[in-house]
Order: structure tokens, then sequence, then C-alpha cells
């Protein structure tokens, strides 16, 4: 169970962290700058010290783990709750994006690639479209 709570966890802070970033491209700030202000605050996570810094922000998305994995993880975690008549809003609406990223991705995807759809101004793909 805690496998699965720090994975569904993990989903909802790429998709908060990529959302806050793409706000602060907005604004025209650097979204590395930005992840880097954020990881040394409160707003802190793996995904704004490491991932998006890492594996979105250069293009690699090499973190080696699966979207399909995490999306079934999310889902999982989701409905494992469910059956002890626990709601998790926030998890599951976060759970829903990864399922929307699945459909659009594929579950071979890197798991950082929820950038993608999520934060595209932030990607190689949606700063050539913006």
């Amino acid at each position: 169970m805690v496998k699965l709570l720090n994975n569904v966890l993990a989903a909802v802070n790429l998709v908060a962290v990529g959302e806050a970033l793409a706000v602060a491209k907005a604004y025209g700030v650097d979204p590395a700058a930005a992840a880097a202000g954020i990881s040394g605050a409160s707003g802190a996570s793996k995904a704004s010290a490491a991932m998006y810094p890492d594996w979105v922000l250069t293009g690699t998305y090499d973190s080696g783990f699966a979207l399909g994995l995490m999306a079934r993880d999310a889902a999982l975690a989701v409905e494992t709750a469910g059956r002890r008549g626990a709601t998790p809003h926030l998890l599951a609406a976060a759970s829903h994006i990864w399922q929307e990223a699945l459909a659009a991705l594929g579950p071979d995807a890197d798991f950082t690639e929820i950038a993608r759809t999520v934060a595209p101004s932030l990607t190689s793909e949606g700063a050539t479209a913006a």
C-alpha cells in the first residue's frame, strides 16, 4: 500500500510541478530557475528538484520508469482507497490525468513525458509550437 501511495503522490507532483512551471514560463520566468526556487522553498518535491530539471527540461525523458506503470499505480491506489471507503479527490483527479496521458502517449513512454500533455510549453514540441 505504501508503494502505491508513494507512486500516486509522485504522479500528483509531476502533474502539479509541470502546471506550475508552465505558468511560470507564461509569465516570463525561466522554468529551470522556477524549479530551483521552488525546490529551495516549501513547495519542494523530487519532481521540482530532479525530475523536471533532469529529465523534462533537458528533453531526455530517461528516468527508466514507464508511463503505463505510473498510470496503473495511480489508478490502483485510488481504487484501493475506495475499497476502504476513502474518496481521495485530488489523487483521483491526478489518476484521470495520467489515464489521458497514457491514451495520448502510450504505455512505453517514460513517465516524465507526462509533461508533454500537462505542460507542453516546457517540452521541445510545445516550445516549437508556441
